[in-house]
């Protein structure tokens, strides 16, 4: 390419006249491949074309050119002008084109075959499509959706086959969408092809086709990846998929009558206009310079492969001599692996009998361990349950020490209500010593007041009658004019006036009267009278109070005999309350015993809980070696087994090679190594002996470990049974002395009530019984005083 733009700038009229530049150019002017070693069959119509350039039409038609070395039609070229390139550098992309359908290798990409240029234009040399483009499918058939739903999948294929190579097409129409012989679809017409940055995107001064403005608000399907489009339901069908796609029969399949059918091309008018092309310069211009490089050949590529491919028979002829190499080498080697093989015939039948016998001591080995598993399990199980049990009657002995606490702080709580108790009686007590004083001290006193009553009362009639008879002497010495016999009637008279009243009533008959013999006469019948009323009053009156006292005597009789009836049921039930309190002192002194004694069996049960935990603690680590002795005898029996296994291998492949191998050979080969066998048996039943042994040993120890632990485990049930019925005692003793300190404070409740009945009762009997002796000495001695002041 260099050397032709060296050319095509020599072809000005000043360095042609130079003799070096002419024979130069004669020499490199034919010296490559020209539109002319090819010829022309048809133009079509194709290449570049969008609405920006339809001028490259005429100067870039597509002719159909069979090359001359291949004996098919099967190429076609397309050329682009120099001019037209240099002209349109921002939008056409030649070097894209060119190195897409290069370097694609791709089932749905026009493949390019070869790429030059001459002086005028660049040319490249691709697959003829003899299907057309599907512009010319639709023209000719009606499309249904299941051909659309095929072709839309083939260019979601070549599109990503596209951007699988970082370049973006930015010009997908029907027109570019060419059909082959086999009637599947290529992609071409690359020549507006972008590459695509580290980013996925491109930059582009120049727009291809009408972009819509709708396309900035649309959510394309497909911008997550292809598999979006792939999973879209409008792909799903029964007939093909997108891995098979290129397998499966197209809608429509080309018929063509050879490999030069154009039919499914239109015809075009050849544009006889003249091409446009670079002036001639004044000096040097560089047009050429950007296309060097340009110029591809698919040939130079098989070359190539045939290069690699050369190569790769090279390395393949080392590696036969490699491998014939390693043949020999195993070949001798598995002579070697013969007698090898012979030698391990014979000690498979001598481990064969040591196979007999350590199956039956593995067998033997799996009972006993299966036996020791059960047992193991077993005691866990028992060790589990015994734990559970340790627990359950450690959560016991808290709750019984809870209530032991509560019991003696009950029974504090009584102790104080007793002593409260005692103190309040004691205090009724003394009330009542005061009381009994204070009703003697009265007593005494009313008996007193009674005698100094009656002395006063006889003191009275004495004194009135004295009173009377004074009057009446003086009334007889006033009244001398009056005669015996009136001095005999009113001496009569006045005797028998026996009071006050009746001597006042005497002197104001005497005085109002001028008959005093009469009127004397008449004193006697109205006194006599109304001494007779008075005494019917008085005796009626003395009925009344005699009938009053009775029933204040029996009232009063009744009221202390009630009081002694009192006194006494008191006084009882004081004595009552005294053996009672001794006797809840005598069983507080029973709880306290009682209590110390739970108290060191408590901790007795604490000691005990802590020696079976160690013991618990012991059973686990001895059971935690019988694991570990029992994984190490499922090791040896595991190696037991590869042992045998090994040798049952060994024996078959000897039986085998004893097949394979001559009868002369082997007697042979044994003669000379049955020496070496023999002492391999030996070592064999040596090693075997040692297990066997090994085997006794760890059962013997396994045996007296596995009875130590049972006799433990037996001790420690026998332990927790005797600390479960020591709790169950405890706990119904608890129960018991529950129930008899809720009785005690039962009647130590009633008993307070009723003292408090009893010393309220008997107070107020006292205070009615001071009451009445009070109101009476009052009532006397008012009338006492009344007397006095009438006298």
């Amino acid at each position: 390419d260099t050397v032709q733009a060296l050319v095509a700038d020599c072809e000005h009229h000043n360095v042609k006249r130079m003799k070096n530049v002419e024979a130069f150019m004669h020499r490199c002017k034919y010296c490559r491949l020209i539109a002319f070693s090819c010829w022309t069959v048809k133009e079509i119509l194709g290449g570049l074309v969008s609405n920006e350039l339809n001028q490259a039409i005429t100067h870039s038609p597509q002719e159909l050119n069979p090359h001359l070395s291949t004996p098919k039609y099967k190429q076609v070229y397309i050329r682009y002008t120099f001019f037209y390139l240099i002209k349109r550098s921002d939008s056409a992309f030649f070097w894209e084109e060119r190195d897409i359908m290069a370097h694609a290798n791709s089932e749905w990409i026009v493949q390019l075959h070869f790429a030059f240029q001459d002086a005028k234009s660049l040319y490249m040399v691709m697959d003829y499509m003899p299907g057309g483009d599907l512009v010319n499918l639709m023209s000719n058939y009606d499309v249904p959706e299941k051909w659309a739903k095929f072709y839309c999948a083939e260019v979601v294929l070549a599109l990503d086959a596209i951007h699988c190579l970082g370049f973006v097409h930015r010009d997908v129409k029907p027109d570019n969408m060419l059909l082959d012989k086999h009637g599947h679809l290529k992609l071409a017409d690359f020549g507006t092809c972008m590459r695509m940055n580290k980013d996925g995107l491109i930059k582009s001064d120049t727009a291809v086709g009408t972009p819509h403005d709708g396309l900035i608000k649309t959510k394309r399907l497909g911008r997550n990846g292809i598999e979006e489009i792939k999973a879209h339901p409008f792909f799903i069908n029964d007939q093909w998929t997108f891995s098979n796609l290129r397998e499966c029969v197209p809608p429509v399949v080309p018929e063509l009558s050879g490999d030069d059918d154009t039919s499914n091309f239109d015809d075009i008018e050849k544009d006889e206009s003249p091409e446009e092309n670079f002036p001639v310069p004044k000096a040097f211009a560089g047009n050429h310079l950007p296309f060097v490089g340009f110029t591809y050949s698919g040939d130079y590529q098989v070359k190539r492969k045939i290069i690699e491919m050369s190569e790769e028979i090279v390395i393949a002829k080392v590696k036969y001599l490699i491998c014939i190499y390693q043949f020999s080498a195993l070949r001798t080697k598995l002579s070697d692996e013969k007698n090898a093989r012979q030698t391990a015939v014979t000690k498979c039948q001598e481990t064969e009998r040591q196979m007999s016998l350590l199956s039956v001591d593995y067998r033997q080995i799996r009972q006993r361990l299966e036996k020791v598993e059960a047992e193991y399990r077993q005691e866990l199980e028992k060790s589990k349950t015994l734990q559970s049990q340790v627990e359950q009657e450690q959560a016991k002995k808290f709750s019984l020490q809870s209530d032991l606490s509560v019991q003696t702080s009950e029974a504090a709580h009584l102790k104080a209500r007793e002593e409260q108790l005692s103190h309040e009686v004691a205090m009724l007590r003394e009330a009542k010593r005061n009381i009994e004083e204070e009703y003697h001290k009265l007593k005494t006193k009313r008996s007193v007041e009674d005698l100094q009553m009656k002395e006063l009362q006889d003191q009275l009639e004495t004194e009135q009658y004295f009173s009377v008879s004074i009057y009446l002497v003086f009334f007889l010495a006033f009244s001398n004019s009056i005669g015996s016999v009136f001095h005999f009637s009113l001496f009569q008279a006045a005797l028998l006036c026996t009071s006050c009243s009746d001597i006042f009533f005497l002197i104001q008959v005497l005085i109002h009267t001028n008959f005093p013999y009469v009127s004397i006469q008449m004193f006697f019948l109205l006194s006599s009278q109304r001494r007779a009323d008075n005494e019917s009053e008085l005796r009626k009156k003395a009925e009344v109070n005699l009938q009053e006292y009775k029933r204040k005597l029996e009232d009063e009789q009744n009221k202390r005999t009630r009081e002694m009836n009192n006194n006494q049921q008191t006084n009882d039930k004081i004595a009552s309350l005294e053996k009672q309190i001794s006797d809840m002192h005598e069983k507080l002194k029973t709880e306290a015993e009682t209590a110390t004694r739970l108290r060191k069996q408590s901790a007795e049960l604490t000691v005990a809980k802590s020696a079976g935990e160690q013991m618990v603690v012991e059973l686990q680590n001895i059971l935690a070696t019988l694991e570990m002795e029992r994984d190490t005898l499922q090791q040896e029996v595991a190696t037991l087994q590869a042992k045998i296994s090994q040798e049952r291998s060994s024996k078959t492949q000897a039986v085998n090679l004893h097949k394979e191998l001559e009868g002369k050979d082997i007697n042979t080969t044994c003669k000379g190594k049955s020496k070496a066998s023999s002492a391999d048996v030996r070592k064999k039943e040596k090693e075997c002996r040692k297990l066997q042994q090994e085997l006794t040993q760890e059962r013997e120890k396994f045996n007296q470990v596995v009875v130590k632990c049972q006799k433990e485990l037996q001790e420690l049930q026998s332990q927790v049974v005797e600390e479960n019925t020591s709790k169950l005692k405890l706990q119904m003793e608890l129960d018991s002395k529950d129930s008899e300190i809720e009785q005690l404070q039962g009647k130590l409740a009633a008993l307070g009530s009723e003292t408090a009945s009893l010393s309220s009762a008997d107070v107020e009997n006292d205070e009615s019984y001071v009451q009445g002796n009070v109101m009476f000495l009052y009532n006397s001695s008012m009338k006492v005083s009344t007397c006095n002041f009438l006298c």
